[in-house]
C-alpha cells in the first residue's frame, strides 16, 4: 500500500492506495482534533474532481494532445488526474515551474508554505517515530512580506534559490494587489472568460506567466 500525505485548504490528508485502486483516507484538522468525515470525503472528491471526469477519457484525451510523452507513460501511471488547487497556490507553483524539474518545484513550493504560510499542526507517521509539521499555502497578504532578495539570496543559504523566479513571485503579488479581492476564482466564470484561450490571456498579464502555452479547455474552467 503507497501513501501520501498533504494539505488542501486548511486540511492535512493521509491517504493511501491499495493494490486493488481503492482509495483509503484520513483527515486531520488545522484547528482540533476532530473532523467531519463527510466534509472530508467532500473536499477530496472535489480537489481530485473525481466526479467531474471520466478518468479513461481524460487519459485518452491527454493522450491524443501529448502522444510524444503522455501517450507514452500514460499506461505506466493509471492515477493520474486534474487537481482542483486553489488558484492562488496554482499560479505561483506555475511560476516555479518556469525552465524547472518536478522536485525543484516541489522545493520550492514547499519553501514558500514554510517560510510564509500558517502552519496546520505536527503530523505523526511511523507509529510516533517520525513527527513533522505541515504547512498551509500562504495567502496574498502572507506572500507580501516575501522580497526578490530573501527568495534570491537569503533562502538560498538556508533551504532553496528562487533564481529568477524570485522576481517574478514579488512583481505577482504586486499586481494581484491591485485586483478585487477573489479576482483569480472570477477566471473559473464561463460566461466572462468563454474559452480556455481567453483565461490564458487574462494569465499573461503576470510576470512569469507570458510562456503559458494554450491548454485543452477541459484543463481550464474547474
Amino acid at each position: 500500500m503507497r501513501k501520501r500525505l498533504g494539505s488542501v485548504t486548511s486540511r492535512i490528508l493521509d491517504l493511501a492506495s491499495s493494490s486493488s485502486s481503492t482509495d483509503e483516507s484520513n483527515g486531520s484538522s488545522s484547528a482540533s482534533d476532530s473532523f467531519d468525515e463527510k466534509e472530508v470525503e467532500q473536499l477530496i472528491s472535489d480537489y481530485f474532481q473525481i466526479d467531474n471526469y471520466d478518468i479513461e477519457e481524460l487519459h485518452e484525451h491527454f493522450a491524443k494532445v501529448d502522444p510524444d510523452l503522455f501517450g507514452k507513460i500514460v499506461k505506466y501511471y493509471c492515477g493520474w488526474r486534474l487537481l482542483k488547487m486553489e488558484p492562488l497556490e496554482t499560479l505561483f507553483s506555475f511560476i516555479c515551474s518556469s525552465n524547472n524539474n518536478v522536485s525543484r518545484i516541489t522545493k520550492m513550493v514547499q519553501v514558500l508554505c514554510e517560510e510564509y504560510g500558517e502552519c496546520l499542526g505536527e503530523f505523526t507517521i511511523d507509529d510516533g517515530v517520525t513527527t513533522f509539521p505541515m504547512y498551509k499555502f500562504p495567502t496574498l497578504e502572507q506572500l507580501e512580506e516575501c522580497t526578490e532578495k530573501e527568495l534570491k539570496y537569503v533562502l538560498n543559504f538556508r533551504k532553496h534559490n528562487f533564481g529568477y523566479r524570485a522576481k517574478y513571485i514579488v512583481q505577482t503579488v504586486e499586481k494581484l494587489k491591485e485586483k478585487p479581492e477573489k479576482y483569480l476564482y472570477t477566471l473559473r466564470d464561463k460566461e466572462k472568460y468563454p474559452t480556455s484561450l481567453d483565461v490564458l490571456n487574462e494569465l499573461k498579464q503576470f510576470s512569469g506567466m507570458s510562456t503559458f502555452l494554450e491548454l485543452p479547455e477541459i484543463a481550464i474552467h474547474q
